[in-house]
C-alpha cells in the first residue's frame, strides 16, 4: 500500500516578528513573499509597504547599513557605561 502524504514541506513565505506599536506595546509584524513581491505588515496586519524588483535590493542595502549603525551605537553605549533597560 502506498504511503499517503499528509503534510508536504513548503518553502517559507511568511515570517512573524515581535515588534512594538507606536505606543510601545508588544505586537507582531509580518513579512510575506508572494510572486516575487515582499510585503511588510505592521501590528494588526496593517499594510505598511511592499517591495518589488530593484527596490528589494535597495531596501536590503539600507537596512544592512542601519543595522550596522545600530550595532555601532550599542557598542559605543556599552563601552561608555550606558545601561539599556528592557521593558
Amino acid at each position: 500500500m502506498a504511503q499517503r502524504v499528509i503534510r508536504k514541506e513548503r518553502e517559507r513565505r511568511e515570517w512573524l516578528l515581535r515588534c512594538q506599536t507606536d505606543r510601545g506595546e508588544a505586537a507582531v509584524c509580518t513579512i510575506n513573499v508572494n510572486n516575487g513581491v515582499v510585503e511588510l505588515l505592521g501590528p494588526d496586519d496593517k499594510f505598511c509597504f511592499q517591495l518589488e524588483d530593484t527596490s528589494i535590493a535597495d531596501f536590503r542595502s539600507a537596512f544592512d547599513a542601519a543595522i550596522a549603525r545600530a550595532e555601532a551605537d550599542l557598542t559605543a553605549n556599552s563601552s561608555a557605561g550606558v545601561v539599556r533597560l528592557s521593558r
